[in-house]
């Protein structure tokens, strides 16, 4: 088989997409232990996994005098799915909460905390998307 008929949008296998999906997380979190050393930073802990984060606890960071920091990653496997308003609302694959309503009912359990939430992606914006654009 010639590498030109090798298609660069097929998906990784299963284990390929998760060890794609920690990596990235591994990134973030490498990202926060870095600024952790900055002087007069008011970070404490960088956890992955953390518990009792409800659905945000891939990254979680722990600050002295600062709301912590509540981060849900979410790694795309290839550039075909789009980041837009239907992939944050849309059923999980078993026809659970959303993306989106699992971030609401999360910041609801943890905002008497004082909390910053984000979800992160490597999914590309799409530009047509009226709220993301």
């Amino acid at each position: 088989m010639s590498r030109a008929s090798v298609k660069s949008t097929l998906a990784p296998s299963a284990s390929g997409a998760r060890i794609g999906g920690d990596d990235l997380q591994h990134l973030i979190a490498w990202y926060w232990c870095l600024v952790s050393q900055h002087p007069g930073s008011q970070i404490v802990s960088v956890q992955l996994e953390a518990d009792h984060a409800g659905n945000i606890d891939d990254v979680v960071v722990r600050r002295d005098g600062a709301n912590d920091i509540f981060q849900q990653i979410k790694a795309s496997v290839s550039a075909a799915g789009l980041a837009g308003s239907d992939w944050l609302m849309e059923p999980s694959p078993r026809g659970g909460a959303s993306i989106l309503q699992k971030l609401y009912k999360s910041w609801r359990d943890l905002e008497q905390a004082g909390t910053d939430l984000a979800l992160i992606t490597s999914r590309p914006i799409d530009p047509q998307d009226p709220i993301l654009k």
